[in-house]
């Protein structure tokens, strides 16, 4: 009786670690763009990482670039890389990652008695934006190509020790056109650090946003 339960737990423990089975270890990536239509700009994202595979769950770190074009330019642009934890399920999807990037650099001049620079002024701060972000997300992609799915993340942006934070959460849905290539639009509400009424301490401001993408993977 005893090896029966023994061989039936190993059978379900190998059928989990088998959830996906043509996943395997070896570099993985994506190429992203968002464009947010209330605030018209779009975020573009390249990402490369290595997937180690561990059955119904990967872990891959990663490293990415990523820019933003708005008001008819793109901006400096930032880097970095993160962590990434995933399941590996034929439908059901779960994911939790973390990152950290360099932004902007920024450089603040400040009035010198003596003018060494020829312009009147000093560079008193020159330095770049950090931005940490965390983000969990889980949802259901159907046989037909069809996804849905939630997503909620939390952003802090810190410059010589001044921190701004956001948070956001979406309700997403896409469909895969063809394997790795999907569309999809996220629809939520973000909370961007601003306070709702002035000098108020604990209420914040939460706006709607809506969210157009296109993704692709390898």
């Amino acid at each position: 009786m005893k090896k029966s339960a023994i061989v039936v737990a190993t059978l379900l423990a190998l059928s989990a670690g088998a959830a996906n089975a043509d996943v395997l270890n070896g570099f993985t990536g994506k190429v992203e763009a968002e464009h947010t239509t209330q605030d018209k700009s779009t975020n573009l994202e390249a990402r490369i990482g290595y997937d180690f595979n561990f059955g119904a769950v990967s872990v891959i770190p990663f490293a990415s670039v990523e820019t933003q074009f708005e008001d008819k330019r793109f901006n400096d642009g930032s880097f970095g890389g993160g962590l990434r934890v995933q399941t590996n399920f034929d439908n059901f999807y779960a994911y939790a990652e973390g990152r950290a990037m360099r932004k902007d650099r920024i450089k603040v001049y400040g009035a010198t008695p003596m003018d060494i620079t020829g312009n009147g002024a000093e560079v008193i701060v020159d330095s770049t934006v950090k931005e940490y972000r965390a983000e969990v997300g889980t949802g259901y992609q159907f046989d037909s190509g069809l996804f849905a799915g939630v997503e909620a993340s939390y952003t802090r942006d810190r410059f010589e020790g001044v921190n701004s934070n956001t948070r956001n959460v979406f309700a997403v849905a896409g469909y895969e056109f063809i394997d790795n290539l999907a569309a999809y639009v996220k629809v939520g509400r973000e909370d961007s650090g601003e306070l709702a009424v002035p000098y108020a301490n604990d209420t914040t401001k939460w706006e709607t946003k809506s969210v157009i993408g296109l993704t692709y993977r390898f």
